[in-house]
């Protein structure tokens, strides 16, 4: 868990995964057999391939694209399934729902190895089972795939609305967009969990995917026995405001460590000044870096700007080990040396255009986020912050022109259940802070809440929790989980030298 996630963040030298959905798209290749039993619901499909071990098998289940509608399309949902390693494998899965919106659970080589080491506690008695949900991996894909010139045409959003535009004709053709979202996605979880044959299951989602995972107990409560929620986003959040105040508060955390640290204080007594210059000196000229186009392979420039910078910054505080190498790379840039930020910076547009599953992303948040914005919302959250509005207009700017329906009523309301759910959240993440998750406790009589301090939005530095899980899991119940990991961690050192 550890190695994977250090490989996603940035250090002063080189840039490696650079993102939350870096990976290489995989070969697809045979994969073993389910056991005698399986449901004959489920279509064998050859798996992508993969080096995890143990029993290994996909399938493919097909679902209504739109269940108002009993003879229409069909689609598909692929599904794959880590088979329990120990003797003692117990009937009630483990469904794992990636974040987003727009992630795929199963496409990401990466990705999918990390589930397999981070669930590898779970999996000794029990089943883990990625679903691709649909618009994602191979389940109905709905990739934006922006051409080269479009691909830099903005970078200071993850996900620009020129994207969208093009797309959308042939998106159009594949789809109806306005039935790709949270309520249709926990419909198809409940499909999956029936062609298992599973009369229960366990959830584990993870920021966006813990809003999928709260409708399925709001509609399917019955079947589920436990459910973790990882950097949970309550009920009434709205991603479309996940940019203004979130990650200020989170750059302040940073602020205020770093003076509180020693070394770092030393380092960097300036840190704070050194930002706002640094934006400043960039509202007024960008920088331009000679790059090696990410699409092309052809020699490139690429323009840090002040908005892609401080979009940047919010990315490397999605990551602990990003997080401490802040304000690094901010001195850095202070001094005039853009060359690690270009290099991060013009990789995050070729991430999110072949790990995100953008037109998935664009029917959620048009449907539910985008249709609660209102501009003394979009005001509080962004006033006096680094990023400020622009998500958020970015977005109503999608809603204007994509395919959407309406969210259901109960979609935001309170989430309120019997069943045992363990919140995790990180104390530094700058997406789902841990207030969220406090909120939503007086609802839920078997919860419980615990917040990482050296955690932010990634599984980075998370140490103990994949045991953690495996206990509460095993137990179905809040009770008796050894929570000394969590009392223990701690944020790793700021990178302050050469050899950081």
């Amino acid at each position: 868990m550890g190695r994977f996630d250090k490989r996603v963040a940035v250090n002063r030298r080189r840039t490696s995964g650079l993102a939350l959905w870096a990976a290489l798209a995989g070969l697809l290749a045979s994969c073993s057999e389910p056991p005698s039993g399986a449901a004959s619901s489920l279509r064998s499909i050859d798996c992508p391939e993969h080096d995890i071990g143990g029993e290994v098998y996909c399938r493919e289940l097909m679902v209504p694209e739109d269940r108002r509608v009993a003879d229409g399309r069909q689609i598909p949902i692929r599904i794959m399934v880590l088979a329990a390693t120990g003797d003692s494998r117990q009937p009630d899965p483990l469904l794992v729902i990636p974040g987003g919106p727009g992630q795929s659970a199963i496409a990401a080589p990466n990705l999918r190895g990390f589930f397999a080491e981070f669930f590898a506690p779970v999996r000794k008695h029990r089943d883990v089972v990625l679903v691709d949900q649909r618009g994602t991996g191979g389940s109905n894909p709905l990739l934006l795939q922006p051409s080269a010139e479009l691909l830099y045409a903005r970078t200071d959003v993850n996900l620009p609305p020129a994207w969208g535009r093009a797309a959308l004709p042939r998106l159009s053709e594949l789809a109806d967009l306005a039935r790709y979202t949270t309520a249709d996605a926990a419909f198809d979880l409940d499909a999956v969990r029936s062609a298992l044959q599973a009369q229960r299951i366990n959830l584990y989602g993870t920021s966006y995917g813990t809003r999928v995972a709260q409708y399925y107990l709001k509609r399917f409560g019955e079947h589920a026995r436990s459910a973790v929620l990882k950097a949970v986003s309550p009920p009434g959040d709205n991603i479309a405001l996940s940019y203004g105040s979130k990650p200020q508060r989170s750059l302040e955390l940073l602020f205020d460590l770093c003076t509180a640290d020693p070394a770092c204080n030393d380092a960097f007594p300036e840190l704070r000044t050194q930002l706002h210059d640094v934006l400043a000196r960039l509202e007024q000229a960008p920088v331009s870096v000679d790059i090696t186009h990410p699409q092309t392979g052809a020699p490139s420039t690429f323009q840090v700007t002040r908005g892609n910078f401080a979009f940047g910054i919010r990315v490397q505080m999605m990551n602990t080990y990003g997080f401490v190498g802040l304000p690094a790379l901010i001195s850095d840039a202070h001094a005039g040396d853009f060359s690690s930020w270009a290099a991060f910076l013009s990789q995050i547009p070729a991430v999110y255009s072949t790990q995100l599953y953008g037109g998935m992303t664009f029917s959620v948040i048009a449907t539910e986020d985008a249709s609660r914005l209102n501009e003394a919302a979009i005001r509080a959250d962004a006033d006096d912050t680094l990023i400020g509005d622009t998500l958020a207009r970015s977005f109503l700017e999608v809603a204007e022109f994509w395919p959407h329906g309406e969210a259901p009523d109960d979609l935001f309301a309170p989430l309120v259940s019997d069943v045992p759910v363990l919140l995790v959240s990180g104390a530094l993440d700058p997406a789902t802070p841990p207030e969220g998750a406090n909120a939503m406790l007086p609802g839920l009589p078997n919860g419980r809440h615990i917040v990482f301090t050296g955690g932010s939005h990634s599984a980075a530095n998370f140490d103990g929790l994949p045991e953690i899980m495996a206990t509460f899991i095993d137990q179905g119940s809040i009770d008796d989980v050894d929570l000394d990991a969590v009392r223990s961690n701690r944020l790793p050192p700021f990178a302050v030298g050469e050899s950081d």
